[in-house]
């Protein structure tokens, strides 16, 4: 399996669809930036998961370090935020 749209290969195996790059382009409200991002997709919860730095790999263990987090959690608190369409 590799990342799609990197030549990367997974450096965990989390068993679910993840794509990523090495120029992402973020827009905030002070401006842009180009960063490195991979976004798994684990479906317990159903969910995507971003994680941003210099490199694919450095980006896909932050994603990972935040799904370790999410599953290792007791107490889920997820909050709507007005979304309406599962987001």
């Amino acid at each position: 399996m590799i990342i799609r749209n990197t030549n990367h290969k997974p450096q965990y195996d989390c068993g679910v669809a993840i794509q990523g790059g090495d120029r992402g382009l973020v827009g905030t409200r002070e401006g842009t930036y180009i960063t490195a991002f991979v976004e798994p997709f684990p479906k317990n919860p159903n969910t995507f998961i971003r994680g941003e730095d210099k490199t694919v790999a450095e980006a896909e263990t932050k994603s990972w370090e935040k799904y370790q987090r999410i599953i290792n959690c007791s107490k889920l608190a997820f909050e709507r935020r007005g979304y309406k369409n599962g987001a």
